[in-house]
């Protein structure tokens, strides 16, 4: 194999079967393509389990903690001039990254986001429960829909801000931003402050609709790891707020935070009782409901948490 021209970066935690899909996946991808992959095990208790003898792979444990730092570590370990960051439950094929290497070589003073969605199966687990239906009309299972308010064209265009779950970038620009924060404890906002950090430094940031890799976030599909996932989504917004981030200043005021303050102490309650509704169609809009208000106490706990 010629020498490695992109380094794929994929931090996990604790996600065997998922990482598992992606992993045999990634290897797949890089066969045809001059890659190295290195898994970056974000975990203190288990570490991912790879397959043996394949000199594309690297396992790395991550001293610190969060994706920020593992992504850093990950970076900083690469030998090629070109990273490709994957989040753990990213399904990608040939064609992706072959597209993502093309772009780079094209346009090495950009980056590069492809399109993603949910795997079909998933889609089709969503439509069982309530929560999954909740997800499906309120578009969470697309990018596309994540960016809904938002121009959307069917051709590469440019975008304000991009995320880092399948990120091309040319290393020397990832150089160049100072790479991720890592004072960020949770995913989310540390995308953000990176992106403001390539705005600065003239990096233009690109969105191909018509290459789609699948999100897999099979084991995230529960109401309860939701929650927590948008607490904590929450904690590092506050976190960027207070780091001069002011446009991200939750600005609940008056009843809405009486009500909240409230509320809070009586999510267990609340969540039973959501629950508790019966699993059809009939009953989503209740259900929906029940969803909002539990997803608003969590963002309120966690952006004003002490």
């Amino acid at each position: 194999m010629n020498e490695a021209l992109i380094t794929i970066i994929i931090p996990t935690k604790d996600r065997p079967a998922v990482f598992n899909r992606t992993i045999a996946a990634a290897l797949a991808a890089a066969e045809k393509a001059n890659a190295e992959i290195i898994v970056v095990n974000d975990s203190k208790t288990a570490e991912p389990i790879l397959p043996e003898n394949d000199g594309r792979i690297r396992l790395v444990n991550n001293p610190k903690s969060g994706v920020a730092a593992a992504r850093n570590l990950g970076e900083s370990l690469a030998r090629t001039p070109l990273l490709l960051f994957v989040d753990d439950d990213i399904v990608f094929e040939a064609t992706h990254l072959e597209y993502t290497l093309n772009f780079l070589k094209q346009q090495p003073n950009n980056c590069l986001n492809l399109n993603w969605e949910y795997p079909p199966e998933l889609i089709a687990a969503c439509q069982k429960t309530a929560f999954g239906r909740f997800m499906i009309a309120n578009q969470l299972v697309s990018l596309k829909g994540w960016r809904r308010g938002e121009p959307w064209f069917d051709e590469l265009f440019e975008v304000p801000s991009g995320a880092s779950c399948f990120l091309g970038i040319t290393r020397s620009n990832f150089l160049r931003c100072e790479g991720y924060n890592e004072a960020f404890p949770h995913s989310g906002f540390e995308d953000f402050e990176f992106n403001s950090r390539m705005k600065k430094n003239g990096i233009k940031i690109f969105i191909e609709p018509n290459q789609t890799v699948l999100h897999n976030e099979v084991d995230k599909l529960d109401l309860r790891v939701w929650l927590k996932r948008n607490y904590h989504g929450a904690n590092t917004i506050r976190i960027g707020f207070d780091m001069g981030y002011t446009q991200f200043e939750n600005k609940t005021r008056g009843l809405k935070k009486f009500a909240y303050t409230i509320l809070s102490p009586l999510e267990p309650f609340i969540f039973r009782a959501v629950n508790l509704i019966p699993n059809t169609k009939m009953f989503d809009g209740i259900s929906f409901k029940g969803i909002h208000l539990l997803l608003g106490i969590n963002i309120f706990k966690g952006y004003f948490r002490k």
